[in-house]
């Protein structure tokens, strides 16, 4: 259901498609710190890879019990490379009931 209020719900069992869809990248995520996130947010793409700009970006952020990780995709860096991750997290994106203006 979506809530124009800019949150949306999903039931039990959304949730967890969602929780299992994401796993990949939440194994990959590295704990949230102040360095994390300056990191997150002046962090460039290697010097020796393709860049592409305006191709956008998908942040994740785990919060629970003793957990906070954060996971980045810059989908303009090494893009060709990416190309595989960057389809399946638009696509787990787009599946959830976000409002948009379109």
């Amino acid at each position: 259901m979506v809530d124009h209020q800019g949150t949306f719900r999903l039931s039990n069992q959304e949730f967890d498609a969602l929780l299992v869809r994401l796993e990949p990248y939440r194994a990959q995520a590295e704990p949230f710190s102040d360095a994390s996130a300056e990191r997150m947010v002046y962090g460039r793409c290697p010097q020796e890879s393709n860049y592409v700009t305006d191709a956008g970006a998908l942040w994740i952020h785990w919060v629970g019990p003793d957990y906070n990780a954060h996971f980045l995709a810059e989908f303009g860096c090494d893009p060709d490379q990416h190309q595989a991750r960057n389809a399946d997290l638009r696509a787990i994106f787009e599946s959830l009931p976000i409002a948009t203006n379109n």
